[in-house]
């Protein structure tokens, strides 16, 4: 059952693929905090914060091609 965040997520993703800055900033703002933190159980904040850094970038720049279906 889908629920008001995943439908929420869904939007944004698809906004995001569209090439919008502000979807991105919201996914950005949305989820890196939690990103960090579960990164950090395995490395130093400081790598943990460089590693989702990295991965936003990524999901940037690959935004066309992205498929995220769960």
């Amino acid at each position: 059952m889908k629920t008001d965040k995943n439908i929420e997520d869904m939007a944004l993703l698809s906004s995001l693929r569209k090439g919008e800055q502000k979807a991105f900033d919201s996914l950005f703002r949305k989820y890196y905090p939690m990103l960090c933190a579960y990164a950090h159980r395995f490395v130093d904040l400081e790598d943990a914060e460089e590693i989702v850094q990295d991965v936003m970038l990524w999901l940037w720049e690959n935004r066309e091609i992205l498929l995220i279906e769960s």
